[in-house]
């Protein structure tokens, strides 16, 4: 009993010797201001999306109000005191301890710093990338969409028709076993 005792003492131990590292790599890595950053980010783009949309001065405002609503909803989600503890198991889950150690020694390092320097901007530009990407194959994408959606009405008129057609059909069944029914009932029994 007192080696099992010991034994869950020594495992909290180095869940919290984990943790700590864990704590360190996200200091190092600027963790909660890449979320701080990304919560803003979410905003801005909400805010351009209501200008770029256009429409009355009026539905600008209350689209602006809503945005705004939503943005401080998702930033009080995205606050980084209730996401840490959710990150911190997410790395533990993911990471062995010897890869937290080898990540913390390498953030540590001139490469590590410059790493952590340029990744913004290396995002950026990747993003940018992806975005004229994009936008070749919009149209492209736009036409599929059309294409399906003339596929799908044309598949809904075609089906309509199809079950008035099934129902016309039935329609006069009923009525031929209808009269085939009342014509054995005048019929005499033998």
């Amino acid at each position: 009993m007192v080696t099992l005792l010991w034994l869950c003492q020594l495992a909290r131990a180095d869940e919290r010797s984990k943790a700590a590292k864990i704590e360190q790599l996200m200091q190092l890595t600027h963790t909660e201001s890449m979320i701080t950053q990304m919560t803003s980010q979410i905003r801005t783009m909400m805010v351009s999306q209501v200008e770029a949309i256009g429409g009355t001065a009026e539905a600008k405002g209350t689209a602006l109000e809503l945005m705004n609503k939503l943005a401080d909803q998702i930033s009080q989600r995205m606050d980084w005191q209730k996401l840490k503890p959710d990150y911190v198991k997410l790395y533990a889950d993911v990471f062995a301890e010897e890869e937290i150690d080898g990540m913390v020694a390498f953030y540590k390092t001139p490469a590590g710093h410059a790493m952590i320097e340029k990744m913004p901007t290396l995002l950026a530009k990747s993003t940018q990338i992806a975005q004229r990407q994009m936008a070749g194959i919009l149209p492209e994408i736009q036409k599929n969409i059309e294409d399906l959606k003339q596929k799908h009405q044309t598949r809904r008129s075609s089906s309509v028709r199809e079950t008035d057609f099934r129902r016309k059909v039935l329609r006069t069944a009923s009525r031929a076993r209808g009269k085939t029914d009342a014509a054995r009932f005048r019929e005499p029994l033998t």
